[in-house]
């Protein structure tokens, strides 16, 4: 069994063009799975992950594989928007929303700047909507999405129209104060 010591960029590139010239990626992904974990580089591990997440999706139409180098890059950095995207989509495909509103609540609790934890609520709130049928869900990442970002037309008008429809007043008069505070007349 051909394989490269952790660290030895030149081996594992040759590696890689053995494998992949022969036609051998489950091969591949087993020797970067092994190389990604014997590191004490998080980041070059994640890096390797993804090639193998990569591969098994790509090449060997293996999804589950996929799936297991995203849950290794999650254990190095709960907030990697790929993996936990692509691990939140795998879990939808093989009807386990539950376990895609986990994930993209750990990303949206991770996410670092507003903009990437009104994304991983907006995927919530599609899922709860959706998928799994539960509007005071949906609701409730829309209320967390204004108070992240006061100005965002769509959570606003979701709230509006809900707390309408609903004839929730004490909910409609705080989407409309948040509005009328931040000046979001249109």
């Amino acid at each position: 069994s051909l394989g490269a010591a952790p660290g030895d960029e030149a081996g594992l590139t040759l590696l890689r063009d053995v494998y992949e010239q022969s036609g051998r990626y489950g091969a591949l992904v087993d020797e970067l799975e092994k190389l990604a974990g014997g590191l004490g580089d998080p980041a070059r591990s994640i890096e390797l992950y993804m090639q193998a997440a990569g591969l098994c999706k790509d090449e060997l139409g293996n999804s589950a594989g996929a799936a297991r180098m995203y849950r290794n890059v999650l254990d190095l950095d709960s907030g990697h928007r790929e993996a936990s995207e692509e691990l939140a989509y795998y879990y939808l495909e093989n009807e386990k929303p539950r376990e895609a509103v986990r994930v993209f609540e750990q990303l949206a609790e991770s996410a670092t700047s507003g903009p990437d934890q009104i994304d991983a609520r907006l995927q919530l709130a599609e899922l709860f909507e959706g998928e799994l049928g539960e509007s005071p869900e949906a609701l409730a990442q829309f209320e967390k999405i204004i108070a992240i970002n006061p100005h965002h037309a769509r959570a606003q008008a979701t709230l509006e129209a809900a707390y309408r429809d609903s004839e929730d007043a004490e909910g409609l008069v705080r989407v409309l104060s948040v509005r009328a505070n931040h000046g979001d007349w249109g």
